[in-house]
């Protein structure tokens, strides 16, 4: 039987991250005064490297501010809307079995975000942390940063034009965006923004979903392999009741392919026995059929013991090995002919759970 997605590993994950930023931030707070710096990594005489420095910090990222009596407080529920939109698309994710890897980085986005909206909700009233100007302690915490890491100074060239403070109205709220471009001519220190763990959490977390992306979420295409996740891709034209989902070629032996299909059978009558490939000269009898078949789940990851639950389609999807291959020839089938792709690198979640065994 199908094996369920389970959504508890990816909030243990978010978890985690809660965990080690509030830590952090609660030993920061306790520990260190505001403004302290500790060095621990250092070079050219402590200067630069890894320090810890206690910073309060009552606006978002980049300097953004909004300049109203009730910004902050909107800023902080903007951050709980937030928390609870990334929570539960994350949970939808966890059940359409998107790429464990997208799955990953959203937990540790989802953990970042909770890490903050705490000090933000939190904060002011357990350690008046909040801005004296603050209409109530709640909802108006400051978010303690702490990792810095300034790695060198540099002058900026003389041609740069200086760049001021971006003011942006909306109605009467006005955001305040402290510019980053400096004055040409001016001294300037990389790496200068103060963060803390819930930041960093974000930062990969979001970092990753950019770079992987195609992997995360690939394009079908024509020739290509049906993504792993959703099982909508696989789509049937006509009377064709068989897709070739890939061909991929067995690391260890050259000669030997795996073929993986999703096949339209509500019944779940397959014959293996008349998958086969025609060989020029040869007697029927002697044509090749499959070799260690074996049932997938409709993500592709799990083998499961028999189709037992077809998806709403009828769907089954089923991969066996072929001990030769020829791209020129059609693959017969009980529902009909599909044309054989050339063989491309075994995807990881095959690898993962399949293994040839010679049948000698």
């Amino acid at each position: 039987m199908e094996k369920k997605p389970n959504s508890l590993k990816y909030f243990a994950i978010a978890l985690l991250v809660i965990l080690i930023d509030q830590t952090s931030k609660l030993l920061v707070q306790k520990y260190m005064y505001l403004h302290e710096e500790i060095t621990v990594l250092g070079y050219a005489d402590g200067r630069y490297g890894f320090k810890l420095h206690y910073l309060l910090n009552p606006g978002m990222a980049f300097g953004i501010r909004w300049d109203s009596e009730f910004g902050k407080l909107a800023l902080t529920i903007f951050r709980i809307v937030a928390m609870f939109a990334i929570g539960y698309y994350l949970l939808r994710s966890v059940r359409k079995k998107i790429h464990y890897g997208f799955l990953v980085a959203l937990s540790m986005i989802l953990g970042g975000a909770i890490g903050n909206v705490i000090d933000s909700t939190f904060y002011g009233v357990l350690f008046q942390n909040h801005p004296l100007d603050s209409v109530t302690p709640w909802f108006h915490g400051q978010v303690i940063d702490m990792l810095f890491f300034p790695l060198v100074e540099f002058t900026w060239p003389s041609w740069i034009p200086c760049g001021g403070d971006t003011i942006i109205s909306i109605g009467s709220y006005a955001l305040k965006w402290a510019s980053w471009m400096p004055c040409g001519g001016t001294e300037s220190l990389f790496f200068s923004p103060v963060f803390n763990i819930a930041d960093s959490s974000i930062f990969i977390g979001v970092t990753t979903i950019l770079i992987f992306q195609k992997k995360f979420f690939p394009i079908k295409e024509d020739g290509e392999s049906i993504p792993e996740g959703d099982q909508p891709l696989i789509e049937f034209s006509g009377e064709n009741r068989v897709r070739l989902i890939g061909t991929y070629q067995e690391e260890q032996i050259p000669d030997v392919v795996l073929i993986e299909l999703a096949i339209q059978d509500e019944r779940k009558n397959i014959d293996f026995g008349q998958i086969t490939q025609v060989i020029e000269g040869k007697d029927k009898m002697e044509w090749q059929v499959p070799w260690d078949e074996k049932f997938l789940d409709s993500t592709g990851e799990n083998i499961i013991g028999e189709p037992l639950s077809p998806n709403e389609n009828g769907i089954v999807r089923t991969v066996f090995f072929f001990h030769y291959i020829n791209v020129s020839q059609p693959l017969l089938t009980q529902y009909g002919a599909i044309s054989i792709a050339n063989p491309t690198s075994m995807p990881e979640r095959l690898k993962n759970i399949i293994r040839y065994q010679s049948p000698h």
